[in-house]
């Protein structure tokens, strides 16, 4: 397996990150859980409903929460990680709205109005997309919660995963039920989780952005190469697109072959 993962340029040009790739583990908005017969995946992005910014030390720390909460309950079923996913972004946003309406909370801000609703707005419409996965053997169960599908690249052809057990996106809509669906993995099969920072990239002031198209013809032309190098690949074709960053743009890439992942 190999995970990409490019920060956004957009609210840190003066301290730009360097592209970071990795085998496996907690990079950006991807974490990789092994177990010894399974392979655990979780792919998130976290979004706000009406253009609300999420940027910042609060978006850090709701990040930075989820990943906490994946780990705590990785072995739990797909759509279980994800409702506990869902339990803690609708308690945060429980809790900071009621902080907020203090005073206190407004005099910690210096009484900057403007400040403080935009942190409103953010916590308010606040929501995530996200991927659990587990692969054990060759049965691939995941649960997708507004999330871009996820790709399987099997002899010469890209596979959406798509199916009725998806569900809409975490902590939007009250009462939301997280569906688990199944697919069969075969060997050689490349499975791809992405962000959609990666499809949406795009240059400065111009329309056209990398695309699902470019994406799939990337994966095609480069699925018998290693996980690394096919990261690699995707790495130089988007920077190629275009150098600045508007947002994160993550991939994971997990090869099935006889010995495993």
């Amino acid at each position: 397996s190999a995970v990409f993962h490019r920060p956004s340029d957009e609210f840190e040009p003066k301290t730009p990150r360097p592209n970071r790739i990795a085998r496996s583990g907690d990079v950006g908005k991807i974490r990789l859980f092994k177990n010894p017969d399974s392979l655990g995946f979780w792919v998130f992005d976290v979004a706000a409903k009406g253009g609300a910014p999420v940027t910042g030390p609060h978006a850090d720390k709701i990040r930075a929460g989820i990943a906490r909460v994946v780990k705590r309950h990785q072995v739990k079923p797909p759509h279980a990680i994800v409702m506990s996913v869902n339990d803690f972004l609708e308690k945060t946003k429980s809790e900071m709205a009621e902080r907020m309406e203090k005073p206190s909370f407004s005099k910690k801000l210096g009484g900057q109005e403007k400040e403080l609703d935009s942190l409103k707005s953010y916590y308010k419409n606040l929501f995530a997309t996200g991927i659990a996965g587990v692969i054990k053997g060759r049965v691939l169960q995941y649960c997708n919660a507004g999330h871009e599908p996820l790709l399987v690249v099997r002899r010469g052809r890209v596979i959406e995963l798509t199916d009725e057990n998806h569900s809409g996106a975490i902590a939007m809509f009250e009462g939301t039920k997280f569906g688990l669906s199944k697919f069969e993995l075969k060997d050689g099969d490349l499975l791809v989780a992405h962000t959609d920072g990666v499809t949406d990239h795009r240059k400065v002031g111009h329309a056209d952005c990398f695309g699902s198209f470019n994406l799939h013809n990337l994966l095609l032309e480069n699925a018998r190469l290693p996980p690394k190098q096919l990261v690699k690949a995707l790495k130089t074709a988007l920077e190629k697109h275009s150098e600045f960053f508007q947002d994160d743009a993550t991939l994971l890439a997990i090869k099935a072959n006889p010995k495993g992942y």
